[in-house]
């Protein structure tokens, strides 16, 4: 049970693809926020003051604001979502409590299935040379570390033991890659979504606030009023 080499080492590029990813996180967030940021800093907020509390136009830039206010706030707690999320490892795809099927649980248990399938879909390029399913390479992994902690060190039973915890952990480093990148693709696929239409909330709710605190001025008519001078009359 060995796995494929190319130089000696055992290829896997995923870790590097979920380093790109989550930079192209970062930079649409970036790039998103500073537009909204750009946009929230433009409202002018003392043109709030010159309204009336009463007033329609008051009510609807104070809704203005906080829309605004919310959206920006929302393409960070989305940002944080694909940069921050807990590394899956071989026992979020083996623990029966956690995998669900598509539809079911909660957004997380979703996109771990979707991955899932992903692994299962890819088995024999990532670790089907040590486990037929990624709950076999668990348990494998699992006996494999039992059996050196059984072993007396530099016995041969301890020696294999530590030769098959190594070939084990390389197929489940790629697995494991492997599923994170997939499973922070489908983060990274909503969060594009949530953060476009949160842009747009921002610009839409810039635009009605500024509407709002620029109420039409009614110019007064300027009163002309001509007098005609009659001339006096000279005799001759």
């Amino acid at each position: 049970m060995a796995p494929p080499a190319v130089g000696g080492e055992t290829t896997g590029g995923y870790a590097a693809q979920l380093d790109v990813l989550r930079s192209t996180a970062k930079w649409l967030t970036a790039a998103f926020a500073g537009v909204g940021g750009i946009l929230v800093a433009g409202l002018q907020l003392t043109g709030m003051g010159e309204l009336p509390v009463s007033s329609w136009r008051f009510s609807v830039a104070l809704v203005a604001v906080v829309v605004a206010l919310t959206s920006v706030g929302f393409m960070i707690r989305t940002a944080s979502t694909v940069l921050t999320h807990e590394w899956l490892t071989l026992a979020s795809f083996s623990d029966e409590s956690i995998v669900r099927p598509p539809g079911r649980g909660d957004r997380k248990s979703r996109y771990i299935a979707r991955a899932r399938d992903e692994l299962t879909y890819s088995r024999h390029e990532l670790y089907g040379y040590a486990a037929p399913d990624i709950e076999r390479l668990h348990g494998l992994l699992r006996r494999a570390d039992e059996a050196i902690w059984r072993s007396r060190p530099k016995s041969k039973a301890h020696a294999t033991a530590v030769e098959q915890a190594a070939t084990l952990r390389l197929a489940a480093r790629d697995a494991v890659q492997y599923a994170n990148y997939h499973y922070t693709l489908g983060l990274f696929r909503a969060m594009r979504t949530r953060i476009g239409i949160a842009a747009v909330a921002v610009a839409v709710s810039a635009t009605v606030f500024a509407y709002a605190t620029n109420p039409p001025r009614e110019e007064k008519p300027t009163r002309v009023q001509v007098q005609y001078v009659t001339p006096p009359i000279q005799s001759g």
